[in-house]
């Protein structure tokens, strides 16, 4: 078969009817006849997609917001919305390390040095903090990404400044494999789980002709450590961002040209011409000469009209107008119904983009309010993670190693190790809006909080502002009016069934007269009322001071009770410090009263064995001396001393555990302390024996 009716038949399988088998059930929408020709068949990669389109896409953008007036409300409300006039706001809440409580005065410290520095954050010197960020997020809405380069140096405020880079610097062209398994897609140099490590980027803008005239661009590989690049993604994959106005391209430009058109209509009929039509038999010369007030360059008759004038042709002419019906009634419901469409395709809300507030009241207001206002939050929380988290993560790690981060009371530098604290305590907080009906808002928000439905806190929050500085400022403006003298009122909470008529009740009303000349109030006060409220918090006020009275009464008991004790644990004190002397005096008496009796058991054992030795060799004598003189006799008479008992009495001492004798506490000849005799030994309170002779 040809290859030509080869062709011809894939062609017809491929676009003609395809034979469902019965029973079987397929989507509608991928169905292939007629009808779905011009429909996708396949699909790409979104960085596929974008290899031939990213430039254009970009272009077109640029030229809708630079040309469209829609087209630039939609990126001022982007800005306004997401961004604010100050953008989000830091707040550092660490905990104090030792006790409960945070940290307020680092965290002020970070906070207020936060502020000086998005002031002189920008490297090129000419906006601040918010300023730049709007442009950021607007660049990222406009062109689909944006580029910041992180500039750091030991001589820059704080050790760091923002540079911000067009898209058009990172090279789109530039597409390969790397040895070492990277990939350069569109100039975004990716690892294999594709995040990026390196960004490569031309030398300078590409439609720059000054700074390109004559010197070819050179391509700069930067680290992605150095690179904030700000990109929504729509697809996995994703390596480069595209403008968010793709959406609307097509339907702004035709509406543009089509609005031109209508415009130019109308100012065409509005000039309402009129033709001089002359027949055959016309004079040639009649109008020109007697009705005619001039001839243009071309040398054509022109005559000028005024209100309420008639006047006569000449034969052969006949008066033709020209009234074109523009623009017409459907204009202003085709144009609405347009850009309707164009807001969907944004995502904001259609009376937000056209000003047009005809058919617009407060519910169906608030519905399309709180719907937009969710789409800039989700954008509020994808900027805040992408650009300020991550900018002040690198400004404080170098402002904290260089030392910039001073106390307020003394200057002194904070630590360099509590980075981690202070990063993960940091939080942003998003700009955020007031209500249509601000009284109906505020009242269903006080119902919440006395229905504990929801708290300060989180009411405050959705406000922009934050509790605690809230709080701080109320505190503050108390203190300015007690020290001015100034009594603020307190605002009185409304009576139950009270309807309230949006009118201000503190207010007096406009007074008028009455038929007599006199004034007379509107506003009737119930006399009675006020007397009771009066005498009630009179009789409050009389409660409060005679609490107030006796907490004082307490206060002072508790001081004399403090007092005493006070007193009481001085005395203790003293106290517990003469008993610990004493109890060390006693301690050493004791510890000698041992030594001494230790060693005085001593002697005694030494001195009894002694004795008992001495009372042995007496016996042993007087043994002897009878067998060898039996004739020798006792001198039984004579009554025996102490000192002629001898050995034998001291033995019986010692047996009895050397008791002392009755003269034991006399002094001797020698002049030593008597404790004791034994035959004829004395002996002292030193322990030594004495020789009685």
């Amino acid at each position: 078969m040809p290859i030509l009716q080869r062709m011809q038949r894939a062609w017809r399988a491929l676009t003609g009817p395809q034979p469902v088998a019965p029973g079987r059930r397929n989507f509608a929408g991928a169905a292939i006849s007629r009808l779905t020709a011009s429909l996708a068949t396949f699909d790409t990669a979104v960085n596929a997609d974008l290899d031939g389109t990213l430039v254009i896409l970009r272009a077109r953008a640029r030229g809708l917001v630079q040309n469209h007036e829609y087209g630039r409300r939609a990126l001022t409300l982007i800005g306004n919305n997401v961004i604010g006039a100050y953008g989000p706001v830091l707040q550092v809440r660490a905990k104090q390390d030792v006790r409960e409580g945070l940290d307020t005065v680092a965290n002020s410290a970070i906070e207020s040095h936060w502020a000086k520095w998005s002031t002189q954050c920008d490297a090129r010197g000419q906006c601040d903090l918010a300023h730049l960020e709007r442009l950021a997020i607007k660049g990222v809405a406009r062109d689909g990404e944006t580029l910041v380069r992180l500039v750091r140096g030991p001589n820059l405020p704080y050790g760091l400044q923002l540079q911000f880079l067009e898209a058009d610097r990172l090279y789109e062209a530039l597409n390969q494999l790397l040895p070492n398994g990277n990939v350069i897609r569109q100039g975004v140099e990716s690892n294999s789980v594709g995040r990026p490590v390196a960004y490569h980027l031309r030398s300078a803008h590409p439609g720059e002709n000054y700074y390109n005239k004559g010197t070819p661009l050179q391509i700069e590989r930067v680290p992605a450590k150095d690179i904030l690049h700000l990109f929504m993604p729509e697809r996995f994959e994703q390596v480069r961002g595209y403008t968010w106005f793709h959406a609307v391209l097509m339907r702004a430009t035709m509406l543009q040209g089509y609005e031109e058109a209508a415009v130019v209509a109308a100012r065409v009929g509005a000039a309402k011409m009129g033709v001089f039509k002359r027949a055959d038999n016309a004079m040639p010369t009649p109008l020109g000469e007697g009705m005619a007030e001039g001839k243009d360059e071309s040398g054509n008759f022109q005559i000028s009209a005024e209100a309420g004038e008639f006047f006569e042709l000449p034969p052969g002419y006949e008066l033709q107008s020209w009234n074109p019906d523009y623009p017409h009634q459907n204009f202003e419901s085709f144009m609405t119904q347009c850009l309707r469409g164009m807001a969907a395709g944004l995502d904001v809300a259609a009376h937000n983009l056209t000003g047009n507030m005809n058919d617009v009241n407060y519910s169906s207001a608030r519905i399309a309010e709180l719907s937009e206002r969710d789409s800039w939050m989700v954008m509020q929380c994808w900027f805040i993670h992408s650009f300020c988290k991550r900018v002040y993560e690198e400004w404080l790690a170098g402002a904290l190693l260089g030392g910039w981060i001073t106390f307020p009371n003394g200057g002194k530098s904070m630590p360099a190790d509590k980075y981690q604290k202070f990063v993960e305590a940091a939080s942003f907080q998003g700009r955020r809006w007031s209500w249509i009906d601000p009284m109906k808002e505020v009242g269903a928000a006080i119902e919440a909080i006395n229905a504990r439905l929801k708290s300060r806190t989180g009411i405050v929050a959705e406000t922009g502002a934050d509790f605690e500085d809230l709080v701080n400022e109320i505190a503050a403006e108390q203190k300015i009016a007690d020290k001015a003298g100034v009594v603020l009122p307190d605002v009185q909470p409304k009576a139950a069934g009270v309807v309230d008529t949006g009118e201000d009740p503190t207010l007096a009303k406009p007074k008028k007269k009455s038929a007599n000349g006199s004034e007379q109030s509107i506003l009737k006060v119930d006399l009675p009322s006020l007397k009771t409220n009066f005498e009630s918090i009179k009789e409050n006020s009389q409660e409060l001071r005679e609490g107030v009275d006796s907490i004082a009464e307490e206060i002072n008991s508790i001081k004399k009770v403090s007092s005493n004790i006070g007193v009481r644990v001085a005395h203790v004190a003293n106290a517990q410090t003469s008993l610990a002397e004493c109890f060390d005096l006693f301690r050493n008496s004791v510890s000698q009263t041992n030594s001494f009796i230790l060693q005085s058991m001593q002697r005694q054992e030494h001195y009894i064995s002694q004795l008992h030795q001495r009372g042995r060799a007496d016996d042993n004598q007087e043994a002897a001396g009878r067998n060898q003189n039996n004739c020798m006799e006792m001198r039984e008479s004579e009554a025996l001393s102490p000192e002629s008992v001898g050995g034998a009495e001291m033995h019986q001492n010692a047996g009895k555990g050397f008791e002392a004798a009755p003269d034991s506490g006399k002094t001797g000849a020698s002049g030593k302390e008597k404790t004791g005799t034994s035959g004829g030994i004395i002996v002292d309170m030193a322990g030594k024996p004495e020789s009685k002779d």
